[in-house]
């Protein structure tokens, strides 16, 4: 085959299928039209040089911060936090120990005790391992466990072992640790 008849296959092969990177278009064309794999990537190149054809080779998933933080992938950090905030206001609505609403204020104090601070430590730890849902329950529940007698140990240093400054402590713990989790998370998702 021609240069140009080669030359005319890619751009048409560009344009229908948008490969998303340059092996998969190679290959594709390769099947194809029986065309070798070198001719293809001589032409290609001769395209690329001759300005005929952009590469745009995406370097970043998400270009600023706060497009990250507002998509799917940022949705933990919305619901911990949000778990985080509803475990600590019930614990002050739900204060009424003959109303049927402290069973939510008992469920909720448990999930922010012995679930919630270990799942920011998991993410701010370990953000780029995946992890089955079982595997990150556990070990948020496990890391939960380890670090809040920490926060009752030192606490109690200070003579401060109430619940106000206990819930602020965990509740502080638990949006540090996932903001330092969604920020690597965001460095490590932003490369492609």
């Amino acid at each position: 085959m021609e240069f140009s008849e080669i030359s005319n296959i890619i751009k048409d092969e560009i344009k229908k299928t948008s490969p998303s990177n340059l092996e998969e278009l190679v290959e594709k064309i390769h099947l194809k039209y029986g065309i070798p794999n070198k001719q293809i990537v001589d032409v290609l190149t001769c395209l690329v040089d001759s300005k005929e054809i952009d590469l745009k080779i995406p370097i970043h998933k998400y270009q600023k911060f706060s497009q990250f933080v507002l998509s799917i992938d940022a949705m933990w950090f919305w619901l911990e936090l949000l778990l985080s905030t509803f475990s600590v206001a019930s614990i002050y609505v739900f204060n009424d120990n003959t109303s049927p609403l402290i069973y939510i204020r008992n469920i909720m104090g448990f999930v922010f005790s012995l679930f919630l601070p270990g799942y920011g430590l998991i993410k701010a730890v370990l953000p780029y391992r995946e992890f089955s849902q079982l595997e990150r329950t556990l070990l948020s529940i496990g890391a939960s466990i380890a670090m809040v007698p920490f926060v009752g140990l030192f606490l109690n240093y200070f003579n401060k072992l109430t619940v106000t400054p206990i819930l602020l402590c965990i509740f502080t713990l638990t949006v540090i640790f996932s903001l330092i989790g969604i920020g690597r998370e965001f460095n490590g998702k932003n490369v492609s």
